[in-house]
């Protein structure tokens, strides 16, 4: 009955998330590609990477919901990611440099080996994503740059209360 009942929540708040994406244009604030540095580009861009792996990853677990979360995450801040990815791929020296560099950091999130705690995780941080507001997607990806390496790495230790199978 819990897990019913968890799922009828969380599909009501993706669809009232969803609905809000279509029904209220966001009104962007100053775009942060223009004077982020590159590291701050890269966190937000490896944030990114990680939610389409997690997306792809993670579709056994439809309680999850990663697919809709990251369509919607990628819906409701397209203009902030284009501006991110047009300056990293001059900031990265051309689209064949940053295309290299790209493919590696998808493959350093489709290894991680704690993929359940990684989903758990990945759907946390796509909340956050979502409900960002314009062109403050930096500061979810600080917050979650930590989380992304440690799950790189291999240190981030799963508890009972973290995940649940």
């Amino acid at each position: 009955m819990k897990t019913i009942t968890a799922s009828i929540v969380l599909a009501g708040l993706l669809v009232s998330a969803q609905a809000h994406a279509k029904a209220a244009p966001r009104k962007p604030s100053a775009p942060a590609a223009s004077s982020a540095s590159t590291a701050e580009l890269e966190a937000i861009w490896d944030m990114r990477a990680a939610l389409n792996v997690a997306a792809l990853q993670c579709q056994s677990d439809p309680m999850l919901a990663l697919p809709d979360r990251y369509n919607t995450f990628i819906r409701l801040h397209e203009d902030e990611l284009k501006r991110v990815y047009n300056s990293l791929v001059s900031k990265r020296g051309g689209q064949a440099k940053f295309d290299r560099i790209n493919t590696q950091t998808y493959n350093r999130f489709a290894t991680i080996k704690q993929k359940v705690l990684f989903c758990t995780k990945a759907a946390d941080i796509s909340v956050e994503a979502m409900n960002a507001a314009p062109n403050q997607l930096l500061t979810v990806a600080r917050g979650a740059q930590p989380t992304f390496t440690q799950l790189v790495n291999g240190t981030l230790i799963a508890s009972a209360a973290t995940i649940r199978q």
